[in-house]
């Protein structure tokens, strides 16, 4: 499940929580024990075979529902509907350059500004200057 997941965040593509997803995986599992327990009768055993096969193929299919209306990208987009086609013809490629560099740049920018902050904050409590006043009382 992790690898899916992982694969899934490289996507950038919104994905189911994990209880949900592992849920998916159980009940496909408990019902391959029916079909395999079953596998020498004749009959509609075949009808539940074919039918599990077929479930096995969206076994990795573990996008959110509105994952089509979150996504912004284009490519992202078609990415995920040429993943939901029967055969997968989507695949991942390599690393985008352009967005790596443009993440980047994006990081450096905040970390930037996250020193010019700590900097401006460690200035304002250096330059507070404490007073102290004398009191005139009289015994």
């Amino acid at each position: 499940m992790k690898i899916v997941i992982e694969l899934w965040l490289k996507a950038r593509i919104p994905f189911q929580r994990k209880d949900t997803i592992l849920a998916k995986i159980e009940k496909l599992h408990k019902e391959f024990g029916y079909v395999k327990r079953n596998k020498g009768r004749a009959g509609s055993q075949a009808v539940r075979e074919e039918a599990f096969k077929k479930r096995t193929k969206n076994l990795f299919d573990v996008a959110a529902n509105n994952a089509l209306d979150v996504l912004t990208n284009e490519e992202d987009k078609a990415f995920l509907l040429a993943q939901r086609e029967p055969g997968r013809r989507g695949k991942l490629g390599s690393v985008d350059t352009q967005l790596a560099a443009v993440e980047a740049r994006y990081a450096q920018r905040r970390e930037q500004q996250e020193r010019l902050r700590q900097r401006a904050e460690d200035e304002a409590s250096t330059s507070m200057t404490t007073v102290e006043l004398e009191s005139s009382s009289e015994s």
